[in-house]
């Protein structure tokens, strides 16, 4: 049994650092490599304003990277959708619930 325990939490574990290096690599990659596209510009047309240029594009490309990450990854996370209550509902509350589910289930089927 403890090792199962163990063997989730190190799975976990993995999928954090996985994570961790995911957005690492998507927010450098694309700063670097307009970094360098603007430098080489730069150098060939004899300018000196596009690895700016090219930087914020590729700082832009990163974060919209890393948004789509985290994302994507916020929504295979299970979400507690009501909030948990701690005391007991009235009999009015409990009717009330009944009939906004049985609202919503005819509402469905229509």
């Amino acid at each position: 049994m403890r090792s199962r325990e163990t063997a989730v939490k190190r799975k976990g574990l993995a999928k954090t650092i996985l994570l961790i290096s995911q957005i690492a690599f998507s927010m450098l990659a694309p700063i670097g490599l307009g970094g360098v596209i603007g430098y080489f510009l730069d150098r060939w047309l004899g300018t000196s304003f596009l690895i700016l240029v090219f930087l914020l594009m590729g700082i832009a490309a990163g974060y919209r990277s890393v948004w789509q990450l985290v994302k994507g990854y916020t929504k295979d996370a299970p979400q507690d959708t009501e909030p948990r209550r701690t005391e007991k509902r009235s009999p009015a509350e409990e009717e009330f619930e009944r009939w906004k589910r049985e609202k919503d289930r005819k509402g469905h089927d229509a």
